[in-house]
């Protein structure tokens, strides 16, 4: 065996889980990622890195870290098919009874799977789960320490959870989230959602079952400027998919019409404040699409 070649660790009497982490000029960051998922303590882990069309160094980072560990495969799309259309394709080929999606800029805690797999166990009844998160900058500097309490509560599907969804937004933090892989194949993710189709998948599991939320932190999100979330708020591309489910789920009758028509209003002060903030900050071109779209709203 090579000297750089890592033994498969002998599989635990647990089940086996995948993550999968979806890859696109993630060079800076992606060996963290992955060296965050090796190390877990729930020994029957796969891990799938799925590139879509990168131009920088993650390829090479990626089939390495495969030549290293007989659990990483690597994926690649023959062009970029974008994030959700990427994770879409790929989750409906995995055979294990839950999934993790990381994003590639995130690490997972050493005891994320472990602690997400009893929590499963416990409550046979919830398909998807997440926990709080710790912020961290370009530099590993941690700006922002979640909880560490061990509390976990469920929110129940209703249209009063439905409706607290739409008031803060998309609560629910998709890198390092735990779910049941039969859950994302219910719902898969929407390609056509490009920007919030993680949001939409909230969303519509709150229509239909519940959700556990672990008061403690069990992913570490790097912010930076590059991240692709940051760029789709600031151009109001977030907004249009956001604007597109709630009319969805407002003309399905998943929210009380009063609800809907007050949730509506305070949509559109909200964004009307985010123009006022594009425009002082000179992004133009994202201020008058956002104002189109509330045009229209």
């Amino acid at each position: 065996m090579p000297p750089d070649q890592q033994p498969t660790p002998p599989a635990r009497s647990t089940p086996p889980v995948s993550v999968v982490i979806p890859v696109y000029d993630g060079a800076p960051y992606l060996e963290a990622a992955i060296g965050s998922v090796l190390r877990q303590s729930a020994g029957n882990l796969r891990l799938l890195l799925v590139d879509d069309a990168s131009r920088d160094a993650s390829p090479a980072i990626a089939h390495a870290a495969a030549a290293r560990d007989r659990r990483v495969t690597v994926r690649t799309n023959p062009a970029n098919m974008g994030l959700y259309a990427s994770l879409r394709h790929h989750i409906a080929t995995i055979d294990t009874p839950f999934t993790v999606v990381l994003m590639q800029d995130d690490t997972l805690a050493p005891d994320h799977c472990a602690r997400f797999l009893a929590l499963a166990a416990a409550h046979p009844e919830v398909p998807m789960f997440w926990a709080d998160v710790d912020h961290m900058d370009a530099a590993g500097t941690l700006h922002r320490r979640g909880e560490r309490t061990g509390a976990v509560s469920l929110t129940h599907p209703s249209p009063q959870a439905v409706r607290r969804a739409f008031e803060r937004g998309c609560y629910w933090t998709i890198s390092g989230s735990f779910t049941r892989t039969a859950h994302f194949e219910r719902h898969p993710f929407r390609p056509d959602l490009k920007h919030a189709a993680d949001y939409d998948l909230l969303v519509r599991t709150l229509q239909e079952a519940p959700i556990a939320y672990l008061h403690d932190t069990l992913t570490t999100i790097r912010l930076h400027e590059g991240q692709l979330s940051r760029a789709y708020n600031r151009s109001a591309r977030d907004l249009a998919d956001y604007m597109t489910i709630f009319r969805e789920v407002r003309a399905a009758g998943g929210i009380a019409e009063a609800d809907a028509r007050a949730i509506h209003r305070r949509l559109k002060r909200g964004e009307a404040r985010r123009v006022v903030a594009r425009l002082r900050r000179g992004h133009v071109g994202p201020a008058l699409r956002a104002l189109r779209l509330l045009a229209g709203a």
